[in-house]
């Protein structure tokens, strides 16, 4: 457990104090035992803050948090515009990899549903692909997060 020296909240999985959120006193507020989030830029220890602030993996309190917090955690156009690349790119590829094997899977069963139904193909594999793209941005950032601050490196 770290102390914040700004304010003095008591904070454990954060890489910075989520309560004061001081931007000259961050590096007096991360705890020693988190090497791998220091190396991040302030962008991403903002948003594992924000996260934290959430209520970790979880995000119990995911609906306490004002708007842009909630946007900095579930969204993420990177991921939006370039899907299991992006994970790739982070060194997510094993997470990447089982998303876009399951968007796969669900834009083929889409695509034979709707030609039983009399719908275009083509259709149902644009929309499969459009709630492929939704489900990486809404994924991207807490996945990342189990993997820099917990080492969570699993398939799923």
């Amino acid at each position: 457990m770290s102390i914040c020296h700004h304010c003095g909240t008591h904070f454990i999985t954060s890489p910075l104090c989520t309560a004061c959120r001081p931007t000259s006193a961050i590096a007096s507020c991360t705890p020693p035992e988190f090497a791998v989030p220091q190396r991040l830029p302030l962008v991403w220890r903002e948003k594992f803050g924000a996260i934290d602030r959430a209520g970790g993996v979880t995000l119990a309190k995911l609906a306490q948090l004002p708007l842009p917090d909630r946007l900095r955690i579930r969204c993420n156009v990177f991921a939006l515009l370039f899907g299991a690349a992006y994970y790739a790119c982070k060194g997510m590829w094993k997470r990447g990899l089982s998303l876009a094997l399951l968007m796969a899977a669900l834009t083929l069963l889409m695509m034979s549903a709707a030609d039983l139904a009399g719908i275009a193909p083509e259709l149902a594999r644009n929309v499969g692909i459009s709630i492929a793209a939704f489900v990486y941005a809404y994924r991207a950032n807490l996945d990342y997060y189990k993997q820099a601050v917990l080492g969570d490196d699993s398939w799923w």
